[in-house]
């Protein structure tokens, strides 16, 4: 005798034979245990980084400056923004950068913390160049002034750069394309929201900007820092002990102009 289990037998006029057709049941378990493994591993995964997150957010918080109402409207703009461009590529399945922030860079304002774009190629500078705009060096200390409170860097340290870099000409440009006070590289300053490099205020801002992001990153180890920004950071962390002679040179007489300046 045969016995069938958890069929359902159907009949089809004309025909003389039953056709078996299995049910499913034993099989729904079996899936509904997956999916609500899966279900396990997306929350659970899900948690762990909304906890990192926190735990990233409080840390930044604790020694982040007082804000104003100004200031936190630009924050909340800027993190949406990204926030919309990150979900955009994700949406698109494009995997490079888009131009969606693009036309609101002008907004992004560098006044809250230092900005480390992404490692470039080398930015060896050249020697500094003879000024012969000396009717600007007033202005200039007060913006080296304002920058140095912004961004908590020592104005000496700002201007031992500058110095070092562009000997206070506000239209200097390197031959590797270096521009300006602080000798900023074109993909740097667009990074760093710099619109005109050559405007004093503004290449001043976006270079200690980008010097106090160099100097956190570092652990405030100043000569790091100063060969970062001289070498870059890819040349400085993949080679910490072959500085190049340029490079050991431009950091010693940083040095020295912020000794004399303290003297």
């Amino acid at each position: 005798m045969c016995f069938v289990r958890n069929m359902d037998i159907t009949y089809s006029p004309g025909l003389t034979m039953a056709i078996p057709i299995r049910n499913n049941t034993e099989t729904e378990p079996s899936y509904s245990r997956e999916i609500q493994a899966y279900k396990a591993r997306i929350l659970d995964e899900t948690v762990r980084k909304n906890n990192a997150f926190e735990a990233v957010l409080k840390d930044a918080m604790s020694v982040a400056p007082t804000l104003d109402k100004e200031q936190v409207q630009t924050l909340l703009f800027t993190m949406r923004m990204q926030m919309n461009e990150r979900l955009f590529r994700v949406v698109s399945g494009d995997k490079h950068d888009s131009d969606l922030v693009r036309p609101f860079q002008a907004f992004m304002k560098p006044n809250i913390t230092g900005y480390l774009p992404e490692p470039s190629a080398s930015k060896i500078r050249h020697e500094p160049q003879k000024n012969d705009d000396s009717s600007l060096k007033d202005n200039i200390d007060d913006i080296i002034s304002n920058a140095a409170e912004r961004f908590s860097v020592d104005p000496d340290l700002i201007r031992g750069v500058i110095k070092a870099e562009s000997n206070f000409n506000r239209n200097s440009t390197s031959p590797k394309g270096a521009m300006g006070l602080m000798q900023l590289m074109p993909e740097t300053a667009r990074d760093l929201g710099v619109k005109d490099p050559y405007d004093s205020y503004e290449n001043i801002m976006g270079g200690t900007r980008y010097l106090k992001g160099l100097l956190d990153r570092y652990d405030g180890n100043v000569d790091r820092a100063l060969a970062a920004y001289n070498w870059g950071m890819g040349n400085v962390e993949r080679n910490p002990g072959k500085l190049p002679r340029e490079t050991r040179t431009y950091i010693s007489r940083i040095k020295q102009y912020y000794f004399d300046a303290k003297a």
